[in-house]
């Protein structure tokens, strides 16, 4: 739509953690594949829009308009491999 910037655009796909290693790479790939992508993060300048699990203030301006949504996946434990006895 005229006025409308790729971040916004209809089929926009948000990357959560679009500054850690996992996120950039998945908007690298979206954005090579010609799909509109909306960068969200904590901070970093790749991210073209503020957003924080623990400020839900950060919500709405993130999560309205796009379509799709990706975020990487948190280990909150250590993976049996890495485990000491």
């Amino acid at each position: 739509a005229p006025g409308t910037s790729p971040a916004d655009a209809p089929g926009t796909c948000v990357v959560l953690g679009a500054t850690g290693k996992s996120g950039r790479r998945v908007a690298a790939r979206l954005d090579a594949l010609g799909l509109p992508v909306r960068r969200a993060s904590r901070g970093g300048a790749d991210a073209s829009t503020r957003f924080d699990w623990a400020d839900e203030t950060t919500w709405p301006t993130v999560l309205a308009g796009p379509t799709r949504c990706t975020s990487p996946t948190r280990r909150t434990s250590p993976s049996p491999a890495r485990r000491r006895p």
